[in-house]
């Protein structure tokens, strides 16, 4: 895939590599994850595991997020890079408000969280609208999940009482609502094709990875969790339709 307005310029194999600015956000989830191991530490209870448990999630959701447009927007265009470091600067806000998330920074942390969930989704919706119809749709999907669960963290900032009620919702809520299944790796879709990644990127036994993935995918089919779309890290997403192209994939690697 080539370069089309604010997307990366692939080579044949659908590699990017990783930008600078990309290595500089990964420090601000560093800074978050330390904060919130802190706050853990201050908070040695249930009730306090519990809130650092939902705050962990919400972090960390919000990182595989950004890590995931990174494979499709480009860091060195200078809209996609001003908007990694609003993204930085927002994420600094919510890992200073950590600490006391649950208590007086309540508010600045929801805020500044939801305003890097929909700001992200949004100008990634606008920058494939022209080039990439069916990732564009995924996109708009997500960001009205993303809205419907930030009215959650927004109430939840001003309701003390209900809180952590209100936040557990926001992130269960974005946690199953797009109804999507994440591939990082080991998984690949081009041209309309489900594939593994090649054999070097699987390790010393690739055949026992390959088998391995085909059981969980078959057990996963099996169990049958509500999705419909598949999002890769590696290749394009597919929007609709995805429970019928991974069960058609794994139906003829089990008969390989």
């Amino acid at each position: 895939m080539t370069a089309t307005g604010l997307l990366r310029e692939r080579s044949q194999g659908g590699e990017a590599r990783v930008e600078t600015v990309e290595l500089f956000y990964d420090l601000v989830f560093v800074f978050a994850i330390t904060q919130l191991s802190h706050r853990l530490v201050h908070h040695p209870t249930i009730h306090g595991a519990i809130e650092t448990g939902i705050l962990f999630v919400a972090i960390w959701s919000s990182w595989v997020n950004t890590a995931w447009v990174t494979n499709w927007l480009d860091p060195n265009r200078r809209r996609v890079r001003f908007m990694l470091f609003a993204l930085m600067a927002g994420g600094l806000v919510v890992s200073m408000s950590i600490p006391d998330a649950f208590a007086e920074k309540a508010v600045p942390f929801a805020i500044a969280y939801v305003a890097v969930e929909l700001g992200r989704s949004a100008f990634t919706a606008l920058a494939l609208r022209r080039h990439d119809h069916g990732n564009y749709l995924n996109f708009i999907r997500i960001l009205v999940w993303q809205a419907l669960s930030g009215a959650l963290w927004i109430a939840g900032a001003f309701d003390a009482e209900a809180r952590l009620w209100l936040w557990a919702g926001a992130m269960a809520l974005w946690t199953a609502g797009p109804a999507a299944l994440l591939f990082a790796d080991t998984l690949a879709h081009h041209d309309g094709q489900l594939t593994y990644m090649p054999d070097f990127l699987l390790g010393d036994d690739p055949e026992a990875v390959k088998r391995e993935m085909t059981e969980q995918l078959t057990k996963l089919l099996a169990d049958a969790q509500p999705f419909d779309t598949l999002l890769f890290a590696h290749g394009s997403p597919v929007a609709e339709g995805g429970r019928e192209l991974l069960a058609d994939f794994v139906g003829a690697q089990a008969r390989a």
